[in-house]
């Protein structure tokens, strides 16, 4: 979570990166076969560098719920 567990349309917790990035490195010098899934505070203008510290999946709820055009949303932030 990268939240405060809750309710919807938090603002994302720029702290989680870090943990994002050393969760990424774990799991390559282990050899692991895992992904990082992200959840909470997700939108278009975060979504890069979340993917960049490592996270394979975006769990997007508010943003998408409330864009007023979702495929166009949805498209930008699989772009990443």
């Amino acid at each position: 979570m990268s939240v405060f567990p809750g309710f919807g349309g938090q603002e994302f917790i720029e702290s989680t990166l870090p943990k994002i990035a050393a969760a990424r490195k774990f799991i390559g010098t282990h050899n692991l076969h895992t992904q990082i899934q992200v959840d909470g505070g997700i939108d278009s203008k975060n979504g890069k560098r979340i993917v960049t510290a490592g996270a394979d999946i975006l769990i997007m709820g508010t943003a998408f719920f409330n864009s007023e055009n979702r495929q166009a949303l949805t498209q930008k932030v699989k772009g990443y």
